[in-house]
């Protein structure tokens, strides 16, 4: 779904406010409701070659990677640590080329316009209030709103703790994995 298409349910609460400032508020909102949540996952590998420490993630372009969800390798229990730029990285430098089959938590580059249909779906009235409350707490704007913006901003808190919560139910029931070599 294009973030344009999601400017009429932002623009009646903020008269006035231009359209690339909706759209950037609605982007931000998403960005930061996958950051809270982690609910946007992908599935991707690693090789750390044998020698090195470290080893790149692949994912699309337009994503950037927020966390480790689970993680997978049948040469090692050592686990993957998250490493800034796309990387993953283990406290020593592997003896064996190591296969990561990793599932990541990730989230929309800034300069994206688009997010995918199941979120907009499932959490269009989170992202939405959220981006109705950045835009109503701007100072100095004919919209700036902070009484409105308030209860705006709890139905954004309570999507995100309902939503963390819902996972980490699913994760306790079996859903999370570890694969470690000769354990499992």
């Amino acid at each position: 779904m294009n973030i344009s298409d999601l400017v009429n349910y932002v623009a009646p609460e903020v008269p006035g406010c231009n359209v690339l400032a909706i759209e950037q508020s609605i982007m931000e909102a998403a960005r930061s409701f996958c950051a809270a949540t982690w609910v946007w996952e992908h599935d991707t590998s690693a090789w750390i070659r044998a020698g090195k420490d470290t080893g790149a993630i692949r994912v699309p372009t337009d994503m950037s990677v927020l966390g480790i969800v689970s993680w997978e390798s049948e040469q090692t229990s050592e686990p993957p640590i998250l490493y800034p730029g796309g990387y993953v990285r283990v406290r020593r430098d592997v003896t064996s080329d190591t296969k990561y089959t990793l599932t990541v938590a990730i989230q929309p580059d800034r300069s994206e316009t688009e997010i995918p249909d199941w979120l907009d779906d499932q959490y269009r009235e989170a992202i939405v209030a959220h981006a109705k409350h950045s835009l109503l707490m701007l100072p100095g704007k004919d919209w700036t709103n902070p009484g409105r913006a308030q209860p705006l901003y709890q139905i954004y808190r309570d999507a995100v703790n309902s939503t963390k919560r819902d996972r980490n139910t699913n994760r306790m029931r079996g859903v999370m994995r570890v694969r470690i070599p000769g354990v499992n």
